[in-house]
């Protein structure tokens, strides 16, 4: 055998490695959200707490449920704005002073709804859209505890960066990164507490650049409480 055959053979076995390390990551944080027997899967949650920007304090309301209904409500001293997605239709309710005004969001909030609401998220869909690409680029320190590092790549989405932790594959940090590959947008998952059998993070923050925009507080989580598709819908008042 030559020494370039050689050669070829121990790149195809290094990439082969990668491949399969990267699908026992991406099985085992499936794994975390399957429950302990069948059909106690994560499919809906109802998390209560409170969102602080700058010096102003919300409380926070937000309903989930799969595959892409999403309703969220941030709400201080008599004033709320509400945004919710049904799967199709994006829409915001803002109350002041007592009026109301409900919008249609324009399309470049409608897509960021959309891809909150996603309630599997690329790193699960992954393992059967192949319109998801993920590569496993190394392991680094995040907030002191040390995680995979991914690369995650879909069309009509920003190139993402997942982390998530190598001792339970929880979600430590996720960025956002613009068309030249800068960092726009960082969010860390911190505090972990598990509610039902599943993961959470209570304590959620949220990076701009260098400075720290929002730091959501999770006081209560409930598992599973069979969210009523009306409440996803776009409100008349």
């Amino acid at each position: 055998m030559s020494v370039f055959v050689a050669l070829f053979w121990v790149i195809q076995l290094q990439a082969q490695n990668e491949t399969d390390k990267l699908h026992r990551i991406l099985d085992s944080y499936q794994r975390s959200f399957s429950g302990s027997k069948p059909g106690d899967r994560l499919s809906s949650v109802l998390i209560k707490g409170t969102q602080t920007q700058g010096d102003v304090t919300y409380d926070f309301l937000l309903r989930k449920k799969e595959p892409d209904s999403l309703r969220f409500r941030l709400s201080n001293e008599g004033a709320s704005v509400v945004c919710g997605f049904n799967g199709t239709i994006g829409w915001q309710r803002v109350e002041r002073d007592g009026k109301v005004e409900i919008l249609d969001l324009p399309s470049a909030e409608l897509r960021k709804l959309e891809r909150e609401a996603d309630f599997s998220g690329p790193l699960i869909r992954s393992l059967s859209d192949q319109d998801v690409a993920i590569e496993l680029l190394d392991a680094v320190v995040v907030n002191a505890t040390t995680a995979y590092k991914l690369r995650v790549e879909e069309p009509g989405a920003p190139t993402m960066h997942y982390y998530l932790a190598t001792s339970n594959y929880t979600l430590m940090r996720r960025e956002v990164l613009n068309a030249s590959g800068s960092v726009v947008l960082t969010t860390d998952y911190r505090n972990y507490k598990v509610v039902g059998g599943f993961p959470f993070a209570f304590e959620v923050i949220n990076i701009i650049g260098e400075m720290e925009r929002s730091v959501t507080s999770i006081e209560s989580i409930e598992v599973n409480p069979g969210q009523l598709s009306f409440y996803f819908e776009k409100p008349t008042y």
